[in-house]
């Protein structure tokens, strides 16, 4: 298996974060040659939503059911999801945290994947974990920085 986390911070508060990172069609743009269909509210467990990446016969389906879906909202003011990948080429879960840090958010992206054969998973594990790992960061850290250009021109 190959795991890797992310934590991004963002000068936004954490309902705009929050609202944006569980935006999944909006996933699509922070991701090359990929469109998101969601099937379902997209805000419950047991919703689906379906990253499809490629070109033509060249793309693949990365399906996921949401497991986990706890809006911010109490005294913590945190939200958090968990989302398990169920494909036949990926596999695994993502485990996602939004929280109030300072004057704005923490993100904290969480992520296994296994590819099949399992066996490849573990050999390969470190390089695929710091190659989505550096992607997973680079992809965050623009959404975070979307935030906090629609907060500034909003101000």
């Amino acid at each position: 298996m190959a795991r890797f986390r992310v934590e991004v911070p963002v000068a936004a508060p954490v309902p705009r974060v929050w609202a944006r990172l569980t935006d999944w069609p909006a996933h699509a743009r922070l991701a090359p040659l990929t469109s998101i269909r969601v099937v379902g509210p997209g805000d419950r467990p047991g919703s689906v939503f379906v990253a499809r990446t490629g070109l033509g016969p060249l793309a693949f389906d990365d399906p996921m059911r949401i497991e986990r879906f706890e809006p911010p909202s109490g005294a913590s003011g945190t939200g958090r999801f968990r989302v398990g990948k169920t494909g036949r080429l990926l596999r695994g879960w993502v485990e996602a945290e939004v929280r109030p840090d300072g004057q704005g958010s923490l993100l904290v992206w969480h992520e296994e994947l296994r590819v099949p054969p399992e066996a490849l998973t573990r050999f390969a594990g470190p390089l695929i974990g710091g190659v989505a790992g550096a992607a997973y960061g680079a992809a965050l850290r623009r959404l975070g920085r979307e935030v906090e250009t629609e907060m500034g021109g909003r101000g």
